[in-house]
């Protein structure tokens, strides 16, 4: 052991709990090495475990994978991939157990970092295991991508336009600090970063799960008009809908501007008991999308909001 705590896997564990096996040497190791959503995959000879993590990301209008990764046979005490910010390791053993198994393990030779390891008694094994697991696995080493983008938030967030926020929709939410343009309409707010052709943006406005697409539709085409008259953004189309019963819905889908050859992603959150949704939506014409809607995303998640007393009640009926 390297320090880190080993743990069977949960893989659906709540956002907060990714950094739980935290070592208790973190003060001590060095930077992890890699980019978001790069995974170093070790010892997967027939790429079972890479084909489940380059499974297309939902939601873009392009194909683009969940995960880059990296693939190499064996690993030593002292090779470069230890580093790697998110590492999945993978034993065939027969003498390991008669059934594939998963364990996690936090930050055991840098920092931030997830390690994941499988073992299974052979290959077919480890097959059948990813074919049911894999959605789970790409939803954990996810999670733990936006846990840490969101705490860069906790130090590198525009604290003007979160006072904005506050004031206007009585919640809390963190705005990552290179987002200085904005909009302010009825109930609405738009928070913008450009990049040369490209942009990063998050809204907050009021409308509810249902019915979802005709009360965006109704909002974006008032407060996100295109250059020319007749030009406005709306929905292209809805491609997941994630239902956290009780706590929240996440829509992912695509948009584009009415009139005009403009488009990209999107994905819209709604906390359970408001009627507040926030969303990111990307425009980046020329480039991959997957990060930067990513990293958007991340900072959707920080919204607390005091939920309704009339949904309260209505629960308790």
């Amino acid at each position: 052991m390297h320090g880190g705590k080993r743990h069977i896997m949960p893989l659906l564990l709540p956002l907060m709990l990714i950094t739980a096996g935290s070592c208790n040497r973190a003060g001590k190791l060095p930077a992890s090495s890699g980019k978001p959503y790069e995974v170093v995959i070790i010892g997967d000879t027939d790429s079972i475990v890479a084909q489940q993590l380059t499974t297309p990301m939902p939601g873009l209008p392009q194909k683009e994978p969940s995960f880059d990764i990296t693939q190499a046979r064996t690993i030593q005490t002292n090779d470069l991939n230890l580093l790697a910010r998110s590492l999945v390791i993978v034993t065939i053993d027969p003498r390991r157990g008669k059934t594939a198994r998963l364990t996690t393990e936090q930050n055991a030779h840098a920092q931030p970092q997830t390690i994941v390891s499988l073992t299974a008694p052979d290959t077919e094994s480890l097959r059948h295991f990813m074919k049911r697991q894999g959605s789970r696995l790409r939803n954990y080493l996810t999670k733990a991508e936006l846990r840490r983008e969101q705490l860069t938030l906790l130090t590198w967030h525009n604290a003007e336009a979160e006072n904005t926020i506050r004031k206007m929709f009585g919640i809390t939410m963190h705005i990552p600090a290179d987002m200085r343009q904005s909009k302010q309409g009825k109930d609405f707010l738009w928070f913008s970063r450009q990049d040369g052709a490209s942009s990063v943006n998050i809204c907050l406005y009021r409308a509810m799960p249902m019915n979802f697409t005709h009360q965006r539709d109704s909002i974006m085409r008032i407060n996100i008009p295109g250059e020319h008259d007749g030009m406005y953004m709306q929905t292209a189309a809805l491609t997941e809908v994630t239902i956290n019963p009780g706590k929240s819905v996440t829509t992912r889908g695509t948009w584009e501007m009415r009139n005009d050859a403009m488009g990209g992603p999107f994905v819209a959150y709604h906390p359970t008991g408001t009627d507040i949704t926030a969303e990111a939506f990307v425009f980046a014409p020329e480039g991959r999308k997957r990060n930067l809607i990513r990293k958007a995303e991340a900072a959707l998640y920080t919204l607390k909001a005091r939920k309704r007393k009339a949904d309260k009640q209505d629960l308790r009926k």
